[in-house]
């Protein structure tokens, strides 16, 4: 059995080549519909940044209650805590594929576009398994300078996640997955400012 893990240092541990591709279509004035294909490519990665570790198939490491602060004191990653050893006729550079990702989305508007419904399927496609994601949201812009945002997704949390957003002028800050399981309550954030290019938003009455 072979396991490669990686090392990065200070140095460049790879190149790579990923693209973005996107689309947007208004179907009517009040319904625009998009779709999206994210991370297409590789990363190639050089093999001084790899260290191959072999095992013997035969060997056995027995840890019971007389000796497991022996394996316990030892570094993490050495390689003889699991009776492997390095093999440096092994190491070659190898390419990896990017994680690649699938949007579909649409918005409908109304109230002369001070209120906006939208829906987007999500599709993950990472190993082992790939990942399916429905998101709903509902978007308020009473003025040109503040916009809010809620959203729902059902599938992956069982229905115990929403994500918010809040946009005052330049100014955004938000979060697209807040989770509320038996136990566990999780949150990812994101904040920015962003610098319009173009003709300027004409205000709202």
């Amino acid at each position: 059995m072979d396991i490669i893990s990686i090392w990065v240092g200070f140095g460049i541990a790879g190149t790579g080549v990923g693209i973005d591709l996107g689309a947007t279509y208004k179907v009517m004035d009040n319904l625009t519909v998009s779709a999206s294909l994210l991370d297409l490519g590789f990363i190639r990665w050089r093999s001084g940044v790899t260290t191959v570790a072999s095992s013997d198939e035969n060997a056995k490491a027995e840890i019971n209650e007389n000796n497991y602060l022996n394996y316990l004191s030892r570094d993490f990653m050495d390689l003889k805590r699991f009776n492997m050893f390095e093999d440096k006729n092994a190491v070659a550079a190898y390419t990896t594929k990017l994680s690649s990702t699938f949007l579909a989305a649409g918005e409908y508007t109304l109230m002369d576009d001070k209120l906006s419904l939208g829906a987007m399927y999500s599709v993950y496609f990472v190993q082992p398994k790939t990942l399916n994601e429905l998101t709903f949201s509902a978007t308020i812009h009473p003025k040109s300078w503040c916009d809010a945002a809620l959203s729902y997704s059902p599938i992956q949390a069982g229905g115990k996640s929403f994500g918010m957003a809040l946009k005052l002028g330049p100014v955004f800050f938000g979060t697209d997955y807040v989770y509320f399981g038996n136990n566990t309550s999780t949150a990812n954030f994101y904040f920015g400012v962003s610098f319009p290019i173009g003709q300027k938003r004409p205000d709202s009455i």
